[in-house]
């Protein structure tokens, strides 16, 4: 079993740009089980109901072949989420 921990920041890098696929390309190969994500933003509405930074924790967990995902809310669609297989 594969397990690990990952701040994405917002899916954000150093200069604020978007970083969802890179950290997909670095995470594949790892083979993870489970990732749990921490300060993400989440939406379950549908895609282009909410702002496009919504959206980026279901990609990831798209891009990952991650079929099971969850998401506690802090506040405002921001919070922490698990992905597992």
């Amino acid at each position: 079993l594969r397990i690990a921990t990952l701040n994405v920041h917002f899916f954000q890098d150093a200069k604020e740009q978007l970083n969802v696929f890179r950290l997909a390309k670095l995470l594949e190969p790892l083979e993870l089980d489970v990732l749990a994500v921490q300060e993400a933003f989440h939406t379950d509405e549908p895609e282009g109901a909410a702002k496009q930074n919504r959206y980026h924790f279901r990609r990831l967990a798209q891009l990952l072949d991650f079929p099971h995902l969850t998401f506690c809310n802090v506040t405002n669609d921001f919070g922490n989420g698990l992905l597992s297989k």
